[in-house]
């Protein structure tokens, strides 16, 4: 069985793969991210199938030394995240052959040993490897799709464009419907448009776009919402918040000059993208120059506050800059989640502030459980599937109140040009999920 089930979040993806693996209990590979394999899968087979199905995970948080242990213990289910992959075939496969290079001996392993180890792999959030160029997807692009089984899952298979399905499916067919090679892929698929830099950039027309999803029809699985809704849909706030004159003087004038003196220091943009990038910071109320952060104002720190101090319930702020973070942890009942005993004590209301990083915890976390009625944005974000990912924390199958997602936009800079974009993509990939239906 190959196939790929790119269903909406919190439908139901992990219960679907127990229900498979607990007829035949076949030796089974689940690659993910860290808090996937240390919280979710774990929870998810005590909650469905408790003492039936033996699970062993292995991140970077557990030392070397028991990893090998570990191993050989009796399992059902192993779970692997992606940066433990290398260290995982290094440890458990024998050397194939040696090369040499000017860097010195490189050792060339035999993945084709995991190929009988397991009668299933199961990629969980698939998107992890919808980057064909990256060091993950070489690593298990010769061997993922020669297991007799194997399965994809992700609610966000298509984040930019559908040129991020081809690894995806790759990992499936091994190039038998898109082509063996991203090249293929584009040749066949996309239109190339010149760069100033000589190289080229791809894209793709709806018709290229529909013909791609047709082609692997055969082997997915979509339903991006349920024909009646499980859950309440969030209600999505817009929060613009007016500079005060001296933001607004600074805004204006660095974005028309590229170019302002700020406490004694010059700031520059050398191009529009990094005087977006500038101006969003100042937006946040902080600006990093060189390496030093320079603060700007209060003003989302403030509407922070006061949004909060009219919430009896726990809250879940996401932040985008390491100096937002810190800023939020001075908040009263503030706590970073970034361990599986912070997750634990949210579901369970005992922090009344969670801080949460959309990039590093988007994936795989269930945050469904306490009575958090509100999610609040610090900063808005570009990547679609950061923003539907990281709000499926709370606003998922599970939850018990309706859930308000409020984004703090400040007049003036980029904001709301990155939530209006960001949204867009968002309608285009979810027209794209619901043709595969």
């Amino acid at each position: 069985m190959k196939h790929a089930y790119l269903l909406h979040t919190g439908y139901g993806k992990t219960k679907l793969c127990l229900d498979m693996i607990i007829k035949s209990k076949p030796k089974t590979l689940l690659i993910s991210t860290k808090n996937i394999i240390e919280t979710s899968w774990d929870a998810e087979i005590k909650k469905w199938y408790p003492g039936q199905l033996k699970y062993v995970g292995i991140t970077g948080r557990i030392p070397e030394s028991k990893r090998a242990a570990m191993l050989n213990e009796d399992y059902d289910i192993l779970g692997i995240n992606t940066e433990m992959l290398d260290w995982y075939i290094r440890n458990t496969t024998n050397v194939k052959r040696k090369s040499y290079t000017k860097q010195g001996i490189k050792l060339h392993y035999d993945t084709d040993e995991l190929i009988n180890r397991f009668d299933m792999l199961i990629i969980d959030e698939s998107t992890l490897f919808k980057n064909s160029q990256a060091g993950r997807f070489k690593i298990v692009k010769n061997w993922a799709h020669k297991i007799a089984n194997v399965i994809i899952l992700s609610a966000t298979p298509t984040p930019k464009n559908i040129e991020n399905l081809w690894s995806q499916i790759y990992l499936l067919d091994g190039g038998q419907r898109l082509g063996t090679s991203v090249t293929q892929f584009r040749n066949r698929f996309a239109i190339a448009v010149p760069l100033p830099n000589g190289h080229n950039k791809y894209v793709y027309s709806q018709e290229a776009t529909d013909e791609v999803l047709n082609i692997v029809k055969d082997i997915t699985t979509s339903k991006p919402k349920p024909d009646v809704p499980q859950f309440p849909e969030p209600i999505i706030k817009k929060i613009l918040l007016k500079p005060d004159t001296a933001t607004a003087e600074i805004l204006n004038r660095f974005k028309s000059d590229f170019i302002i003196q700020l406490q004694g220091k010059e700031l520059i943009a050398f191009s529009k993208q990094q005087l977006i990038n500038k101006v969003n910071q100042i937006a946040s109320g902080n600006v990093y120059h060189k390496d030093e952060t320079l603060q700007i104002n209060d003003l989302k720190f403030r509407a922070v506050q006061h949004i909060i101090s009219t919430k009896p319930d726990p809250v879940l702020i996401m932040y985008t800059y390491v100096f937002d973070k810190d800023k939020l942890l001075t908040l009263p009942g503030a706590r970073l989640l970034e361990s599986p005993q912070d997750f634990e004590d949210w579901n369970a209301n005992k922090i009344p502030v969670g801080i949460l990083s959309p990039f590093s915890s988007a994936h795989g976390l269930n945050l469904q459980d306490s009575e958090c009625k509100d999610i609040i944005w610090f900063s808005p974000i570009w990547d679609t599937e950061i923003w539907i990912q990281a709000n499926a924390r709370v606003a998922r199958r599970g939850q018990r109140y309706p859930i308000t997602i409020s984004v703090l936009l400040l007049k003036g800079s980029y904001d709301e040009y990155a939530f209006n974009l960001c949204q867009d993509k968002f309608k285009v990939q979810f027209n794209n999920l619901m043709k595969l239906r």
